[in-house]
This record gives C-alpha cells, sequence and structure tokens, in this order.
C-alpha cells in the first residue's frame, strides 16, 4: 500500500515532467502567420554594462527576423514590445537594454513600444496587454505573438491565456546543453500552478499517513 501510494507520487511528477517535454517541444517549432500586428518579446537578465547575452539577443534578434519576414512576405508591419522590469542588479530595465539593441540595427524604431515594469512572465504578458489596450481601440481582434526561448514557449502561452491574450508563441533557439537544466524549471513552473500542487501534496500527504498510521501500529 505504501509502495503503491508513494509510486503514485513519483509517477505523476514524472507525467508532468515527460509531458512537458512533449508538448514543450511541439510547442516550439511552432511558426505564427505572417500577419501579426503586435510582437512581443520576453525579456530576462542581461550583462551589467547593458548588452544583452547570448539568450535574450536571440529572442530580440528571432523577433526582427519575423517581423522582416512577414513585411516581405505580406507588406504587414506589427508593433515590436520589448518585455521586462529592471531588476535589483540590472542599470536598467531588460525592455531599455533591448531597445538600446535594436536602435543599434537599421530596424525602424518607430515600431518599437516598451513595457519595462513586469517582472515575471505572467507580468510580461499582462502588462504588454496593456499596452496594446492603449494604443488599440480593437484590441480584441489584434494579432500578437510572443517571441521568448524555445524551451520556454509552452508555459508562456499559457500565462498569456489566463492573463486574457490571444498569443501564438515563437521559439529562439538556444543551445541543446541548456535544454535539460530549463525543462526541469519548467516543470517546476508548472507545478506552481495552485490546482496542480494540491493535487501532488495530497498524494504525498496521503502517503505520509499512511506510514505514520503502520508505524504507529508496529510500535
Amino acid at each position: 500500500m505504501i509502495r503503491n501510494t508513494v509510486g503514485l507520487a513519483f509517477t505523476y511528477g514524472e507525467c508532468i515532467l515527460f509531458s512537458t517535454i512533449i508538448c514543450g517541444i511541439r510547442a516550439a517549432k511552432h511558426v505564427p502567420a505572417p500577419d501579426r500586428d503586435y510582437i512581443l518579446i520576453l525579456g530576462c537578465c542581461f550583462r551589467k554594462d547593458g548588452t544583452l547575452t547570448p539568450l535574450l539577443k536571440a529572442r530580440v534578434d528571432k523577433a526582427l527576423d519575423f517581423w522582416r519576414l512577414q513585411k516581405k512576405k505580406t507588406g504587414k508591419t506589427a508593433i515590436i514590445i520589448p518585455s521586462g522590469g529592471q531588476g535589483r542588479n540590472e542599470p536598467m530595465s531588460e525592455a531599455k537594454a533591448m531597445s538600446n539593441y535594436i536602435a543599434g540595427t537599421d530596424f525602424p524604431m518607430e515600431y518599437v513600444m516598451l513595457e519595462d515594469q513586469s517582472v515575471n512572465t505572467f507580468q510580461n504578458m499582462q502588462f504588454s496587454k496593456k499596452v496594446i489596450d492603449g494604443c488599440d481601440p480593437d484590441s480584441s481582434r489584434a494579432k500578437v505573438c510572443y517571441v521568448t526561448t524555445n524551451y520556454h514557449v509552452l508555459r508562456s502561452g499559457i500565462l498569456a491565456n489566463k492573463t486574457g491574450v490571444a498569443a501564438e508563441g515563437l521559439g529562439a533557439r538556444t543551445k541543446w546543453w541548456f535544454w535539460p537544466n530549463a525543462y526541469v524549471r519548467e516543470c517546476a513552473g508548472f507545478f506552481s500552478n495552485r490546482n496542480m500542487m494540491i493535487l501532488y501534496l495530497a498524494i504525498l500527504a496521503a502517503a505520509a499517513g499512511i506510514i505514520i498510521q503502520i508505524t504507529n501500529v508496529m510500535f
């Protein structure tokens, strides 16, 4: 009985991990149609001198490439929204760092609007939606995509849905050896969902209760 209950808890955790990997890979390969009105770039840490890390640079480059491809194919332009606030040890907001990088390219800056208050992915979506709502009277019909690192596309999409942002994800590549650690963290992010955490803790509590009862009987 104990073995079965504890085994169920571990099996549940393994199912979450493997399903995250499978769904994450599929989400990372998805490419939105080139008809976007807004392209969100989800921020992450950058260097102390204000330059972008390879991870963040890849996200920005992916967004700019998609913007150019869309314009070439359909003639339609989109507003790019670098999203990310200022961390404790950061000299500026992540949005500003991304904007500075974009300004150093040949990209037309009139298509860039910053969201510089968010501190996590949920707020990236939530506050970017406010930016969109503020400049688009019919924002409910806006076609949005968000750009993040490939392993992060799936969970970002779930959080976007929670904030009411109807968006499709676009994944920027990262080194293959970064994926195992990244997916463990993404799995942990799924466990932060309250309902899933309650269920997992309930299973563990049941296992602990059974162990305590048997121990009392034996001793």
